[in-house]
């Protein structure tokens, strides 16, 4: 910004839509290089036709703050912090010049067109100060890669096989188009400081990935993307695309923990209540009376109390014959493994909000059945537990009197779904079903 006559300008934007404001905070960083009339080689002024990528510039800042917005309007569980610089790059610094950045390090300038790097580094440095679990940015600060992708997908850089693994389920999500560009760790310290004499596509980020402190990092280029074609991509308009936007919704919403079962039982009926289907909640005191001590026994770590949602439809002439029995579990969350107790790292997390896959995907099948109102007679249940390791919780060996009146030893809290589905089952026999699904 030492050219312009506008001050430079920083914006921070917070969501908390988790407990705790200070956990599992996810970290999005986008920039914004406003104006450069000039070209980093010859400094001659841009032509007319060459400005159309100008505003392009702009789609870090533009989509990370879409992907906040948007995450705040999905209300996810999770706690999320956006870092966007702004600045009007108009050349003032001459090539040759040596910049002290935010960390001490000295760069040598050698083009106007690498000003997105400098802001992008010194933004990642100011975001180690919040220790997030994922750090995701998104900028156009590499022209030269669009030279080298000649397919129309954003470039992602991860240092990490586990972080390229959730890109993968994100994009199959999105529909957008992603590809993985690794990060190679063997380069010269002294290539990396200098700026601008090598533009290639893989200098760039090892510069970006030395004023980053996390591993987990994803970056995104959408020098090759900001503009769409529909005769390349006819699914989008023409001009600016705005990906990968879904993309990071996507890959943020894999990140989320899932909420407790109150939350989920709530989702649930919501959209139920729209159907030809009867709900039926009970609580911890239905599950006493029943001598459900598996159910209890794993909802015993939690704050939370276990519930059982009950959902009727009766397609059929008799509502007793012919019934057909859906169970499916939701064990809610699990934060720590069974074999040695230790909190799940960020990329184990994904998997959680699927522990809840059982219980939403019966109850997507009886809207379903209701929707299409088919002859049948359909009983569906839901239990729900929140799975937590706490001083109150099961412990590995004790002994549980299940529903049934057998005895089962416990040995983890990875089995806790076993459990909670035997008793479940053990209940559906009291209706009589002809099939149990």
């Amino acid at each position: 910004a030492h050219g312009s006559c506008d001050p430079p300008l920083f914006v921070d934007l917070r969501y908390h839509g988790g407990e705790n404001k200070g956990e599992n905070l996810v970290i999005l960083v986008g920039s914004a290089i406003i104006i450069n009339l000039y070209t980093a080689n010859d400094n001659h002024m841009l032509k007319s036709h060459e400005m159309v990528r100008m505003p392009g510039d702009n789609g870090g800042a533009t989509c990370v703050a879409a992907v906040t917005h948007a995450i705040t309007e999905l209300k996810l569980l999770i706690n999320l912090r956006t870092l966007i610089p702004l600045a009007e790059n108009i050349p003032g610094i001459k090539s040759g010049e040596r910049v002290i950045l935010m960390d001490g390090s000295v760069v040598q300038i050698y083009g106007f067109e690498v000003s997105g790097q400098l802001v992008l580094a010194e933004a990642f440095y100011y975001s180690n100060n919040f220790k997030p679990i994922v750090v995701l940015s998104v900028s156009s600060s590499c022209p030269k890669l669009v030279q080298s992708n000649s397919t129309p997908a954003a470039p992602a850089f991860t240092l990490l096989d586990s972080l390229s693994t959730l890109i993968r389920l994100a994009v199959y999500h999105s529909g957008d188009r992603v590809v993985r560009i690794p990060l190679e760790r063997m380069v010269n310290d002294e290539g990396e400081r200098v700026i601008g004499r090598d533009d290639t596509s893989c200098s760039y980020p090892l510069f970006l990935k030395k004023f980053i402190h996390s591993h987990n990092w994803i970056h995104f280029e959408t020098d090759s993307v900001m503009f769409s074609c529909q005769q390349e991509t006819p699914y989008l308009r023409d001009w600016l695309s705005g990906r990968p936007k879904r993309t990071l919704i996507e890959l943020i919403t894999q990140l989320t923990p899932p909420g407790n079962q109150t939350t989920l039982a709530q989702n649930i009926e919501y959209v139920l209540s729209k159907s030809w289907v009867s709900v039926e909640l009970k609580g911890e005191a239905w599950a006493q009376k029943h001598g459900m001590n598996g159910v209890l026994g794993v909802a015993r770590g939690s704050c939370e109390p276990p519930l059982f949602l009950d959902l009727s439809y009766h397609g059929g002439v008799n509502k007793v014959e012919n019934r057909v029995i859906l169970v499916g579990s939701a064990i809610i969350l699990s934060l720590y493994t069974a074999n040695d107790n230790r909190r799940l790292k960020s990329h184990e997390m994904v998997r959680m909000p699927g522990d809840n896959g059982g219980a939403t995907c019966v109850a997507a099948v009886t809207r379903a059945i209701a929707d299409l109102k088919l002859p049948i007679n359909l009983r569906t249940l839901i239990p729900l537990v929140e799975n937590i390791s706490r001083c109150n919780a099961m412990k590995p060996g004790e002994r549980v009197i299940l529903m049934d009146g057998s005895v089962v030893q416990f040995y983890g809290s990875e089995v806790s779904g076993q459990l909670v589905l035997a008793e479940t089952l053990y209940y559906s026999d009291n209706f009589k079903p002809s099939v149990v699904l």
